[in-house]
């Protein structure tokens, strides 16, 4: 009582308090209801108390799942509703967060809102240290501790911009952005119709401007900026963004409108161009099909088996080695070079850790990597065509989980293989991936893709990752989580390519989406650095390339409610993938962008200029 009498002495004349709370997880009781009163007495705002209810002006909820959630919401009480922490952020988390908000901003009955669990990852540096690296329970010989249930902040305890701060960012946006129907202006020439919602209670849309740009294929092919129309709290306004019928008509290939709402003038909080609000509206996505490769001047493969073990084929183009035993690419060597590394083709990788996943999944404890290995059922191959066709059938055994896989390689004169993966977990699957794991040459430290970027994304968590071109390295693709976990994951990915400082690359183009990480470790050698600074201990040479089927998304199992179904491995069910490992040739020509065309606008004129006269610069 008497803590509670001076928090509210301290902290009355604060309007950012907008109700008292009486504690947190303190049980309940004579005491509680004694504390209520004595908050009363002092100040008439709200309190609330998780803990009990019935003595609170407002009910409480901790991690609810989303059905209990609308169960609890729909009860017919009359009190508010708020869920005083969900969506635990523990290591690399923030799943199914859209869906919360979609049900509490837009369909709940008496919900007022929900606090994310929380902001700031509480880690500590050693005493004497200097060196950035941070820690967390049981570093410092502490015992009894909570080893890394501290670090759940959606932002890191050096306050670095994470990717879980930008999907709450997205998903809290004031400013909603939806595409009518008509999504284009009648009689014009090819604009785009947006409808923006104003949520703001104290600001209008036209202290703001709309920056847009349209990408074809993942590549910048316009951007402007519009000033918006004057739209109080809680209205709407429409307005016709200017692509032109090239691409609002254009069904061959992926057309993307990409927008950010911006501050026009700087404000006490931000400057000039802060962006409040962003959103992405698809207007074409056409069904991908990897189109049998150009053959011109290629001469047939040759084919031998080497030691009875060793099916190797090749031409001046393109030489590949299979291990017959093993049923497993063992070499490529793509333009002269070797593409792999270890021998280390494709093999089956249904392993991630990451904190927040459950700490049961299925009946199976999860976070030490399971004994795991591959056998060999079927090894088959044909000549057809000038190629070769390999079929390796094998089933993976995780403990206790046995997932049959198929893994078919079309190796092709022009220089490319065609992989085709198909995985039939059964009834007691319980792992959180079905996906295939390479080890490539070191020197293709380079990456880009056409996917979801730039920052890592998954499917659970990608509001916020536009779909674009991004490079990067895969020194820079790690993430700097304290509790060391999977990371990196890239969504809905087109193309790949693999590249090195002296020109060589390697690309892979799929033929549906799929997800794809790029690392110097293993996810085995992730979960055993244990702290992030410790990676370089566990840090190999060579790129470890995944190639994902199907990843889970991250849900929120650390504390609270695990992955939506919807986002899972369904047992029983079929999944398949296929992609094209091609070399640099065939990679460029498969990732190109586009020839750029300077075009006028009405009113403009080019004169003697050339795209070098222009000074590239980020959107």
């Amino acid at each position: 009582i008497d803590r509670a009498e001076r928090m509210v002495r301290r902290d009355r004349l604060h309007p950012s308090v907008i109700f008292w709370s009486l504690g947190n997880e303190s049980g309940g009781g004579s005491n509680i209801v004694a504390e209520r009163d004595a908050v009363r007495r002092l100040d008439d705002r709200p309190i609330h108390y998780e803990g009990m209810n019935s003595v609170a002006d407002m009910d409480s909820q901790m991690y609810p799942s989303l059905e209990s959630m609308e169960k609890r919401d729909r009860n017919g009480a009359d009190k508010p509703y708020i869920l005083c922490e969900y969506a635990h952020a523990m290591g690399n988390a923030i799943g199914n967060l859209a869906e919360y908000w979609d049900y509490i901003e837009n369909k709940s009955v008496r919900m007022i809102g929900a606090c994310v669990w929380d902001w700031v990852d509480q880690g500590i540096t050693r005493y004497g240290e200097n060196n950035g690296n941070i820690y967390f329970g049981g570093a410092f010989g502490d015992m009894p501790n909570d080893n890394d249930f501290c670090m759940n902040g959606i932002i890191t305890a050096d306050r670095r911009v994470t990717a879980k701060l930008l999907q709450v960012k997205k998903v809290y946006q004031y400013v909603k952005i939806t595409q009518p129907v008509p999504e284009l202006v009648e009689g014009d020439e090819g604009s785009v119709l947006l409808r923006l919602e104003n949520r703001y209670t104290s600001c209008d849309l036209s202290e703001m401007e709309l920056c847009y740009k349209a990408l074809r294929n993942g590549l910048l092919v316009a951007s402007g900026k519009m000033s918006l129309p004057r739209t109080g709290p809680w209205e709407s306004c429409e307005v016709a963004v200017p692509l032109g019928k090239s691409l609002s008509e254009d069904k061959d290939n992926d057309i993307t409108l990409q927008v950010e709402v911006a501050l026009r003038e700087p404000v006490r909080w931000a400057d000039a161009g802060h962006v409040v609000a962003s959103g992405e509206v698809i207007l074409s996505e056409p069904v991908r099909h990897l189109a049998r490769p150009e053959a011109s001047g290629a001469s047939p493969l040759k084919t031998h088996v080497e030691e009875d073990r060793y099916l190797c084929c090749g031409n001046d183009r393109i030489q590949a080695r299979f291990d017959k035993l093993e049923g497993k690419l063992v070499s490529l060597r793509l333009d002269g070079g070797e593409v792999l590394r270890l021998g280390g083709g494709p093999v089956f990788n249904g392993y991630r850790y990451i904190s927040n996943d459950a700490e049961r999944f299925r009946g199976v404890e999860y976070h030490d990597p399971l004994p795991t290995s591959i056998r060999l059922s079927g090894f088959n191959y044909h000549e057809a065509d000038g190629g070769l066709t390999v079929e390796t059938d094998h089933v993976a055994s995780v403990g206790k989980t046995e997932v049959p896989y198929q893994v078919v390689y079309e190796v092709d004169p022009s220089g490319c293989v065609d992989v085709t993966a198909t995985f039939r977990p059964g009834e007691e699957f319980a792992l959180h991936r079905l996906g295939l794991r390479m080890l490539m040459d070191p020197a293709y430290e380079n990456v880009s893709w056409y996917g979801r970027g730039p920052m890592e994304n998954y499917r659970d968590r990608k509001d916020a990752a536009f779909l674009g071109v991004y490079t990067s390295t895969v020194t820079d693709m790690a993430e700097p989580y304290a509790r060391t976990q999977s990371m990196g994951g890239r969504t809905d990915v087109r193309w790949i390519r693999l590249s090195s400082s002296d020109g060589r690359a390697v690309g892979i183009t799929a033929e549906a989406p799929l997800e794809f990480s790029a690392q110097h470790f293993t996810d085995e050698e992730i979960f055993s650095a244990k702290y992030f600074h410790n990676l370089d201990m566990v840090r190999r040479s060579e790129v470890v390339l995944n190639l994902d089927c199907f990843m889970e998304g991250l849900g929120n199992g650390s504390c609270g409610p695990a992955t939506l179904e919807k986002y899972k491995i369904q047992p029983g069910k079929t999944y398949s993938c296929k992609f094209r490992i091609s070399g640099a040739e065939q990679a460029a020509a498969e990732t190109q962008a586009p020839q750029l065309v300077l075009k006028a606008a009405p009113g403009c004129a080019f004169e003697d200029i050339t795209l070098d006269d222009f000074e590239m610069v980020d959107y």
